[in-house]
């Protein structure tokens, strides 16, 4: 980083870290977008005129104007600075999508974000964390796009550097994108059919977001492996818990629909299979 370049952006740390401490839903300090910033969240949040965009902290409305105004989608702002709620619809007014951006004057801890398909949002550290349990909650496959802070453990599943040339602080933007996982922790129990006909199968999921470690049995055979998911979708690796047992890993791409997870894959002996297993209650 340039000299030129440190002092600004020591002086918004400074400034954000001292706000921290005190920050509830209805003290997040209002910093714009960028606007090619706000270009690249949409973008790498795939929106499109079928989605329902909540932006949490909307500040002066750029992101719920620019995706109701180029992307076709029905967007929402949270803000709780009235001020800035009246100069959002002011401004959605004069972009002509009056009628698709809507702006609330809300608490984001309080509001209601559980028919989104995309949230978006420009919050500091730990406020991201505070909202973290209730995103994990939002349908499976809601995007979250954040730009600059993260969710600390939960890695994302994709992130890009940009350079945004009006930002007064430091010289790149950081955009990050989650992709809600559903929750497969537990135990499920089914069946594998095949060529070899059809072989129960017990399968103990350890998740931790969009990752999860598996031990299990097939037709009596102890079994580990790994899976990632990517909203309902399940990409699962399982091999012989033991080296010795010869026999190769058994792939499958899967989808979860509530409490049953269904899909095909190939067996050690690259045939294909079905796999199909329900969560257990026990």
């Amino acid at each position: 980083m340039k000299k030129q370049h440190v002092l600004p952006f020591i002086i918004f740390l400074l400034f954000l870290f001292a706000v921290a401490p005190a920050v509830k839903g209805n003290e997040v300090p209002f910093v714009p977008t960028p606007e090619n910033v706000v270009e690249e969240m949409l973008a790498m949040g795939e929106v499109s005129a079928i989605d329902n965009l909540i932006d949490l902290g909307s500040g002066d409305g750029r992101i719920v104007i620019t995706a109701a105004k180029r992307h076709r989608a029905n967007a929402t702002g949270i803000e709780y600075n009235n001020d800035l709620v009246l100069k959002s619809r002011e401004n959605a007014i004069k972009e002509g999508v009056a009628d698709k951006a809507t702006f609330l004057h809300e608490d984001l801890y309080l509001a209601d974000i559980s028919g989104a398909t995309i949230i978006t949002m420009y919050l500091l550290p730990d406020v991201n964390l505070k909202l973290r349990p209730r995103i994990l909650q939002l349908a499976p496959g809601t995007r979250i796009v954040s730009h600059d802070f993260d969710m600390d453990e939960w890695e994302p599943d994709a992130k890009k550097l940009i350079n945004p040339p009006e930002k007064s602080y430091g010289r790149h933007s950081q955009v990050y994108l989650w992709i809600v996982p559903a929750n497969v922790d537990g135990r499920w129990v089914g069946t594998i059919s095949g060529p070899d006909g059809e072989k129960p199968v017990e399968l103990e999921f350890d998740q931790k977001f969009q990752k999860a470690s598996i031990k299990g049995t097939v037709a009596g055979k102890k079994m580990v492996g790994s899976c990632n998911l990517r909203g309902d979708a399940l990409s699962l690796l399982l091999e012989p818990s033991a080296k010795k047992q010869k026999i190769q890993p058994s792939q499958f791409d899967l989808r979860i629909k509530g409490n049953e997870i269904e899909g095909k894959g190939q067996d050690g002996k690259k045939r294909q299979v079905t796999l199909r297993v329900k969560r257990s209650a026990s």
